[in-house]
């Protein structure tokens, strides 16, 4: 048997869903567009993340609960590498805060300090496979 339950971070309800089983093991299942209605078949299906995605946005979470956000020239050793809108060479890739899964408004990252724009992006973005427009080679 399986139950939904929404995570959440600082109190916070993050932006993903996890399928708990009756031994409470939890399967990152998406991004949390918005609450699901079980009986409207239009209703969204969040974006899937690889298992290797989920742990390291998970891991993300981790480090800045315990160390707080980041930002470059921190103290903590960790280079954000964060790019504006304006030079984000891959914003027509879908690669942009918008889309990442540490996104939570139209200025705030859960994990960058500094103020963002949606167009940006950082070194650290968690971005579904089904927003990201790369052709494989």
């Amino acid at each position: 048997m399986t139950n939904e339950t929404w995570g959440s971070f600082k109190g916070k309800v993050l932006g993903f869903r996890f399928e708990t089983s009756d031994e409470d093991n939890f399967d990152w299942v998406g991004e949390k567009t918005a609450e699901p209605k079980l009986d409207d078949p239009t209703s969204v299906k969040p974006p899937y993340y690889h298992p290797a995605e989920k742990e390291f946005i998970s891991a993300m979470d981790s480090i800045v609960r315990k160390y707080g956000k980041l930002e470059d020239y921190d103290d903590k050793g960790i280079w954000v590498g964060y790019e504006s809108r304006a030079e984000n060479e891959n914003y027509s890739k879908g690669i942009r805060c918008e889309n990442c899964a540490h996104y939570e408004s139209e200025k705030v990252c859960m994990i960058v300090k500094r103020t963002i724009e949606p167009g940006g992006y950082c070194r650290f973005a968690a971005i579904p496979s089904e927003k990201v427009n790369v052709r494989k080679k």
